[in-house]
């Protein structure tokens, strides 16, 4: 259970997430990061899960998210890349359509679940887009594709956050060591740790050239829909 491999594997999913979500706080001042969380219990038949929770909760309703085309674009790319992540870059490496998928036993499935409700949201905001493959196309070719492509095609990626990972997985194996309760063990990134670890990947991103790539995904993404709802 506390396998370095699996704790390494589900800090790739959150920080997959935590990449996106960072520079959405840059770009959505409003919003920031509460947290950072993986823990080995109530995990949905898989060995660890966790989270990032953003804050304050009542911008990031899926009602207020849509009516940004921005955050709306952020969210749907943060969703998706803890499980890309997680299937690219993890020591126990899944499909990523085995990770971002509705059945019960992926670990993506939370996230796969909030991607469907933020979807039906928007089309219910804007129904003309039902239907629309124009437009389906070039959402999910971003999310699914291109995202994928702009990962995979920064070289040192991988290893300038491995380093990270790697140290962050073992403080928390001996922290397990330490604890009095390794079978339900929880291990939280809040305050001057969160901090720590944000400004770790702040470096990376900065380092990789990664603002102008995302940032640039997010604009067409924005851009798509704007093309296709009514004005």
């Amino acid at each position: 259970m506390n396998d370095i491999k699996e704790i390494q594997s589900i800090l790739w999913h959150e920080i997959g997430h935590l990449l996106i979500d960072i520079l959405l706080i840059e770009k959505h001042p409003k919003i920031s990061i509460k947290e950072i969380l993986i823990r080995n219990y109530k995990c949905e038949n898989v060995s660890w899960c966790g989270w990032v929770k953003l804050e304050p909760k009542s911008l990031l309703t899926f009602d207020e998210v849509i009516k940004d085309k921005s955050l709306t674009a952020f969210k749907f790319l943060s969703l998706y890349s803890g499980c890309l992540f997680q299937s690219l870059y993890a020591p126990n490496k899944i499909r990523v359509d085995n990770c971002f998928a509705f059945k019960k036993t992926a670990i993506g499935k939370g996230d796969h679940d909030q991607s469907s409700v933020l979807l039906s949201k928007l089309l219910e905001k804007h129904p003309e887009l039902r239907g629309n493959m124009q437009f389906f196309d070039c959402h999910n070719s971003i999310i699914k594709n291109e995202l994928s492509a702009v990962f995979i095609g920064v070289s040192d990626l991988k290893e300038k956050l491995n380093f990270i990972i790697s140290n962050e997985a073992k403080n928390i194996q001996t922290d397990i060591l330490a604890s009095n309760n390794s079978k339900q063990y929880h291990y939280i990134y809040k305050e001057n740790k969160r901090d720590a670890l944000i400004k770790s990947i702040n470096e990376v991103i900065d380092n990789c050239k990664l603002k102008e790539l995302i940032d640039g995904l997010v604009l067409k993404m924005s851009d798509n829909l704007e093309k296709h709802i009514s004005k």
